[in-house]
Formats: C-alpha cells, sequence, structure tokens
C-alpha cells in the first residue's frame, strides 16, 4: 500500500514506511486498519455479485467501521442501501422506457432471491431448488452458521476440520456464492484470539487457521499465535514465526517475527543466537518499532 496521506501530518508518503518521514508518527496501526478494511471491502463486493444483497450490506458496515474515512465505501453502501429499498440509483445514462420495464422484472426476481438468500438476517444461507429435497449437508452447514451468527462457536471450535471438509464438498457454484461466509468466521475467530487470554485464545487462532487457510487474516492468525505461544510453547511458536517470514502478505510482522525468535533464543539461554537475529532486525528493518526494541535489549545483553 503506498501513495497515502499521513493520518497525523497530512504528508503524502510514497512508498510503505513504518512511521512518516515528516512527523515520524507510528503507521503500522494505520496500515493494518486499511489493509482490513480493504479486505473487507472486497468481501462486501464479492457477496453483493453473488447476489447476496443483505450480506453484503453488513460486510459494507464493517469495511465502513474500520475506516470510515473511506468515501468508496459511504458511497456503495448507500447505493446498495437504495437498492435494497426499492429506491431508483442514479445513473450517468438516460435509460428508454424498455430499460424500466427490464429493471421492473429485475426487481422483482430480485425479492424472490433475497427471499431465498437472507443471510445474515434470514433464515437461508444456502440456495435450494423449491420442490426439491434439501440436501442434508446444506442444511446442516446451514444450522452451523446460524449458531455461529448467535454467537455458538462450539462446533467450530471443537472440530473445524470437519466444517472445512463440509464446505469443500459443496458444489463449485455454492462454494463461489457462499465461500466468504468461512472468511466472515475466520476474521471473527483471529479477532477473539487476538484479544483474549489464555487457552481460548490459542483455540480461537488454531481454529482460524484451519477455516481458511487462503483468506486474508492469516498472516494475523499465525503471528499472534505465535505471541501466544512463545512462553509455553517456543518450538511451536518458532516454526509459526518462520512461516511468517515466508508469507508474502506477511509483511507487515517480519520485524516482530524476527524479534519473537531472538526472544526465543533468549529464552533457551542461546544468546549468541539472540544477538544476531536481534541484529537481523535492526538491520532488516531500521525506522521499525521492532527494531528500537532490539536495540535496547541487545543493548541489554551486551
Amino acid at each position: 500500500m503506498a501513495n497515502i496521506n499521513c493520518p497525523v501530518c497530512k504528508q503524502l508518503i510514497d512508498q510503505v514506511e513504518s512511521r512518516c518521514p515528516n512527523c515520524q508518527a507510528d503507521l503500522v496501526g494505520y496500515y493494518n486498519r486499511l489493509k482490513k478494511g480493504e479486505a473487507a471491502l472486497k468481501i462486501a463486493r464479492d457477496a453483493k455479485e453473488q447476489g447476496d444483497l443483505l450480506g453484503a450490506r453488513q460486510w459494507y458496515i464493517s469495511a465502513l467501521e474500520i475506516v470510515p474515512e473511506n468515501e468508496v465505501v459511504l458511497e456503495e453502501l448507500t447505493t446498495l442501501n437504495k437498492s435494497l429499498a426499492g429506491e431508483p440509483v442514479e445513473t450517468p445514462k438516460k435509460r428508454s422506457w424498455a430499460r424500466y420495464v427490464v429493471s421492473l422484472i429485475a426487481l422483482l426476481f430480485l425479492g424472490v432471491i433475497i427471499g431465498y438468500f437472507l443471510w445474515p438476517y434470514g433464515q437461508i444461507a444456502f440456495h435450494s431448488e423449491p420442490n426439491k429435497e434439501l440436501d442434508p449437508q446444506k442444511v446442516h452447514l446451514e444450522e452451523l452458521f446460524q449458531a455461529y451468527l448467535k454467537g455458538d462457536y462450539s462446533a467450530f471450535m471443537d472440530d473445524p476440520v470437519t466444517i472445512k471438509d463440509l464446505f469443500n464438498k459443496l458444489d463449485e457454484k455454492d462454494q463461489k456464492a457462499k465461500g466468504y461466509l468461512l472468511t466472515w468466521a475466520s476474521w471473527q475467530l483471529t479477532e477473539a484470539g487476538r484479544h483474549n487470554t489464555g487457552e481460548e485464545s490459542v483455540k480461537y487462532l488454531e481454529t482460524a487457521l484451519i477455516l481458511c487457510p487462503d483468506c486474508f487474516m492469516f498472516d494475523d492468525a499465525t503471528f499472534y499465535l505465535a505471541e501466544k505461544l512463545k512462553a509455553e510453547d517456543p518450538e511451536k511458536a518458532y516454526a509459526l514465526y518462520e512461516q511468517i517470514l515466508a508469507l508474502e502478505r506477511g509483511s507487515w510482522y517480519f520485524d516482530n517475527a524476527l524479534l519473537g525468535m531472538a526472544d526465543i533464543h533468549v529464552l533457551k539461554g542461546e544468546e549468541e543466537l539472540a544477538k544476531l537475529k536481534y541484529q537481523e532486525v535492526i538491520d532488516l528493518y531500521p525506522r521499525t518499532d521492532g527494531a528500537e526494541r532490539a536495540q535496547l535489549v541487545l543493548n541489554s545483553l551486551q
């Protein structure tokens, strides 16, 4: 992400920096917020494209809560709300009477679709054809996600592999149309794991990684899981830090991943290895919070 204005001094920043070159404001949290906002916006657009307008609306609202300054999110949400309310949406092209008739038919058809695809506010998350026996697999998944929506994470926490397998067994059409549900669930679990403590937080993060290993929050879940395990299971935490360093989208955590690896060497009494890692943070990621802390620890080890 580049070519943004610093949220503090408003100076244009030409490339990704952990600190503003002008006012030295910390930009890591700001970039992370923009990244999550863009991810939520993408999920909203995907849901809208698949015809799940109410699901899309929920994601637009989530994106707006993350990046309230993003006018594009607000504009698209406003347009979607007008569509759901049946209000005419402004368009730069002048429509003929034939196009109005087609639009009216489309709206009537949309009303039928909404009746079947009312998720997350309604009852149906997966499409079904009338006068045909319901697919028990889809019914089971529907029950699981409806329970999740109401705060019951037990099925996801107890056996995420089974839920992932159920999703993978859906036909290509359903996987494409409703795949964002796994993204949504994994995002919520990642945030829950990040902000909780103890064994429960570890379970949240492990579940998120199992449910959606290709989702945008994979790097977040991996890093915070490593942080949670650093003291009690340093070997596993070290492997997770190494995994982050191999992720292209994990770049926001590279300095802190190396820092965590250095901390583990300290915990294991491997002082020389720790010094090398701390110095690596300083050399590779100068002007970052990780480099500052690495220098402080390195000074204390001299």
